[in-house]
């Protein structure tokens, strides 16, 4: 297994991990979104070795994606994890254990003391699995669909 950094000719293959993932929980892949988010981060010059795959061979097997941001309330640097994903048929393997301490590495490097992440319900292995990293809940973010907007 390799860990390194995206690179713009793996596009395809992120996607159809993605696309496979999406499906996993039950989500749309919209490609659109997912390409321009691709895109900002590699083309941004902080961030953009934060983009980092685990591949065998020539097949992706998992990604991480990480971001070095700024809180607008306490101007604090912090890191956050903003997809993290590793093949169905990869996991329990290695895989996702590498890309963890590679993103950790890519913070530390980048001098972040504070690392967050987003994990769904319906994810109850990537949650345990985070938990095995001192990842611990802090907020409950609450969310709803725009469509029927009214209040009884």
């Amino acid at each position: 297994m390799n860990i390194r950094i995206y690179k713009m000719d793996d596009y395809k293959k992120v996607k159809a991990l993605m696309e496979e993932f999406t499906k996993e929980m039950g989500s749309d892949f919209e490609e659109k979104r997912f390409k321009s988010s691709l895109n900002r981060r590699y083309g941004d010059s902080l961030n953009n070795k934060g983009m980092i795959i685990a591949e065998e061979g020539d097949k992706i097997m998992g990604m991480v994606m990480c971001e070095v941001l700024v809180s607008s309330s306490t101007v604090e640097t912090y890191g956050s994890i903003v997809n993290f994903v590793v093949a169905k048929e990869a996991r329990y393997k290695g895989i996702g254990n590498a890309l963890i301490e590679a993103a950790v590495k890519f913070f530390t490097e980048m001098g972040v003391k504070r690392i967050e992440t987003n994990v769904r319900d319906i994810e109850k292995e990537g949650k345990l699995f985070i938990e095995r990293y001192q990842f611990r809940k802090k907020y409950i973010v609450l969310e709803r669909d725009i469509d029927n907007i009214y209040v009884d």
